[in-house]
């Protein structure tokens, strides 16, 4: 008969005192989310990318305003026509359902209007006329195209342009800009034709404020998915763009992995555990002690970070397979031993379970110096788990009761299953194959090399992205585009940068480019316009009498007209200028624009994807020299110890299984990244916990202890095992990794021991 001890005072105490001490970040989470609300869950993409000093204020200034624009395009969807009737309704219809989100302000009619009569009223400072190239007034040129538009057989001129602009100079700028391939038709709507001579009805729009609440984003993100699905009986292509938009996808699959990995590891914890113990009692206690370890570790990083982003929490949610190991140690203890008090249970389990801890935690708390928050966030939120779980496990659970495992549990120990299989398999083979499969990995990425693009952070191929590409040859003529800032004085000085850096471009190169030099001239530029057309003026009205038109003086006289601030524009002024600069959007497909731009005083790129591809780059290297530091501190301790023995126990187990999930990584994402390294550490850690506990695992009590690791091994796969479903590549990263890696390096460990087994077994017999 078993005797069962009674829990001392003492333990209960020590219980409760670890209880109040992960309550302690509850609270204080609990108040930071009084405080925000749902704005501690983070969903902006820029929160992944590296922190990098940003060029002055204007940078940080553009970028918040391009994260604000939206442009919608309606058209034909190729194979039918759209009746014009249809499509204005459509269009009336969306611009009224988009104007009833009261962040959105669309661009519409009204401000096409306002930015028409303030150019007609300062006509005479656009200087758009062929007569005033290179500033110098030619009154020859001028009889000559005055003649060529009043005796044009195309048209001419109607008398009410010739008494409001005689100059023609609305003529000529429209015909300038870039922003003259699009058309207006008769119901106000802007639209581009394309190549199939079909019509692109492009709508702009912007969010009136950065910090929406989530049913604001979600709502809006809805409606044009939505939109896009109802159109399609119309026979109309409904595409979408923004920054906005990217951010929602992001945030949609971010919760969607949550949900999977959440899911699939309740599940998997609730089946192994009702088919282990054949008790709803474990059960309850490993979900409480995990509850209250993810809720500690949720609320210490909203604690400390002021918000946490939904990719950390997802990649988080593996963490209940690992933490889960801790929670089986003791309870499988527990039901083996049930007469041991709590401090016997400590000191059974506290060496190897404190060394778990130790690797786990360091193996996550080094993705702290990688420089990425969303990296930082998830070391802390990993060593609150962990060590949670591990303290909740020694001093609360170690004081349940539980029945005896039944027999029948023993169909669970892989590992066991495992090692009887490869028993027969020399121990010079085995060796071979992890030697073999660490010469692969290194050969492969030696070969293959290593992908920094910030790209891998999101999907590359979705039916946004498609969109986007699609939207920007529509209605910007390429499919790839860069945006520089050009910094000065003041926005003036400017726009003076900007007109001496036009004159540095070919014709081909104007055309690949966007500026608001291009639209509107700067104050310099704009007195010497109307200086000159004040020139010009006498023989213009000598031009016309000759023809027969006596101008009215009052009416068109350049003599009173006066300049205007670029910022008085409604349709751009407000996101393509900023304090003291400018915005410049280049076809990226254009190497000698782009090259002149770099060369250009006073420019920088506002596309930080090189910059920020280069922090991953830098910070890949960094870990991957602590990575080896790491191993050779790991290996030169056990040498220590285990002299030789080091080499079957530890060397070739770990590198097998970092091999492993290195060529597994490749196979499956066709690439290797900073994830891939963060993944190495995670296996470098777990790792050596199954190679500590099978060194030291005694022949008398293996199946024990391989049933209880097996029971971890399958928790601890199965919850990395869910990342590789995820939607965000570098996740997969992490999950292949992990997966395989971890898959490998008990099943390599076993088979480099099981000769010692054996004879252990036949020194017995002896």
């Amino acid at each position: 008969m078993i005797h069962i001890k009674k829990f001392s005072m003492r333990d209960k105490i020590k219980a409760l005192a670890v209880f109040l001490l992960l309550m302690i970040p509850i609270i204080t989470g609990t108040a930071v989310f009084l405080q925000k609300g749902r704005g501690i869950i983070s969903t902006d993409i820029g929160y992944l990318l590296p922190h990098l000093t940003q060029n002055g204020e204007s940078s940080a200034y553009f970028t918040e305003k391009l994260s604000r624009e939206l442009l919608f395009v309606f058209r034909a969807d190729g194979e039918t026509e759209v009746s014009g009737s249809v499509m204005k309704q459509t269009l009336q219809e969306f611009t009224a359902e988009l104007n009833a989100f009261d962040f959105v302000r669309v661009r519409n009619f009204a401000d096409m209007e306002k930015t028409g009569s303030l150019l007609f009223a300062h006509r005479y400072a656009l200087g758009a006329d062929d007569y005033l190239t290179g500033g110098r007034p030619d009154p020859e040129k001028l009889r000559e195209e005055v003649l060529s538009v009043l005796y044009s057989p195309f048209g001419g001129a109607t008398e009410k342009e010739i008494r409001n602009d005689p100059f023609f100079t609305m003529r000529h700028y429209l015909g300038r800009q870039t922003a003259g391939r699009y058309s207006l038709d008769p119901s106000g709507f802007a639209f581009i034709t394309d190549g199939g001579n079909r019509r692109n009805y492009v709508i702009s729009a912007s969010l009136s404020a950065s910090d929406l609440s989530s049913s604001q984003k979600s709502g809006l993100f809805d409606f044009c998915r939505k939109l896009k699905r109802n159109l399609q009986s119309r026979k109309i292509d409904f595409l979408y763009t923004g920054a906005f938009f990217f951010a929602e996808e992001a945030a949609s699959s971010s919760e969607n992995d949550i949900s999977k990995i959440s899911i699939g590891s309740g599940i998997m914890l609730v089946i192994l555990l009702l088919f282990f113990f054949r008790s709803v009692k474990p059960l309850v206690s490993a979900v409480a002690v995990l509850s209250l370890a993810m809720f500690s570790a949720f609320g210490t990083v909203i604690t400390v970070f002021g918000s946490m982003h939904v990719i950390t929490i997802a990649i988080g949610a593996s963490l209940a397979g690992i933490s889960f190991d801790y929670i089986l140690h003791v309870l499988v203890r527990r039901a083996h031993q049930p007469g041991e008090s709590p401090a016997e249970i400590r000191k059974k389990l506290g060496l190897p379970l404190t060394l778990s801890l130790i690797t786990s935690v360091l193996a996550y708390g080094v993705t702290s110096f990688t420089g990425l928050n969303v990296l930082r966030e998830l070391g802390v939120f990993a060593s609150v788990v962990l060590t949670g779980t591990f303290l909740l496990s020694c001093y609360c659970l170690s004081l349940s009761r539980l029945h005896r495992i039944s027999a029948s549990s023993s169909s669970l120990n892989v590992l066991a299953i495992c090692r009887r299989g490869l028993v027969k398999i020399p121990r010079s083979v085995s060796a071979a194959a992890a030697l073999l499969t660490v010469t692969a990995a290194c050969c492969l990425m030696f070969v293959s090399g290593a992908d920094d693009d910030v790209a891998s952070l999101r999907q590359n191929r979705t039916e946004l992205a498609e969109m986007d590409m699609e939207i920007n040859r529509t209605v910007n003529g390429d499919d790839g585009s860069l945006w520089f800032i050009l910094d000065g004085d003041s926005l003036e000085n400017a726009m003076e940068s900007c007109e001496d850096f036009l004159l540095t471009l070919a014709s081909d190169e104007r055309m690949a480019l966007e500026a608001p030099c291009l639209k509107v001239p700067s104050e310099r530029a704009q007195r010497s316009s109307i200086e000159n057309y004040r020139t010009l003026y006498p023989a213009l009205k000598e031009v016309y009498a000759e023809q027969g038109f006596i101008l009215d003086d009052g009416e068109v006289s350049p003599v009173g007209a006066t300049t205007f601030k670029v910022t008085d524009m409604p349709l751009f002024s407000d996101f393509m200028t900023g304090e003291k600069s400018v915005l410049v959007r280049a076809n990226s497909h254009n190497a000698g624009l782009i090259q002149k731009i770099r060369s250009f005083r006073g420019f920088s790129s506002l596309d930080r994807r090189k910059d920020w591809s280069e922090a991953f780059g830098v910070y890949r290297q960094e870990l991957n020299r602590m990575l080896l530091i790491a191993l050779v501190l790991i290996f030169a301790a056990g040498a220590l110890v285990l002299r030789t023995e080091i080499v079957t126990s530890a060397v070739l187990p770990l590198t097998a299984g970092l091999g492993a999930g290195i060529i597994a990584d490749y196979c499956i994402t066709g690439s290797f990244n900073l994830f891939t390294t963060v993944a190495l550490f995670v296996v470098t850690g777990l790792g050596a916990d199954y190679c500590v506990f099978i060194r030291n695992m005694k022949e008398d009590s293996s199946d024990n202890t391989l049933a209880t690791l097996s029971l971890a091994w399958i928790s601890t796969e199965v919850s990395c095992g869910l990342l590789m479903l995820s939607d965000m590549p570098a996740v997969v990263n992490m999950g292949a990794v992990i997966f395989w890696g971890l898959a490998v390096i008990p099943v390599t460990a076993l088979m480099l021991k099981k000769q010692q087994a054996r004879t252990v077994k036949l020194s017995e017999s002896a």
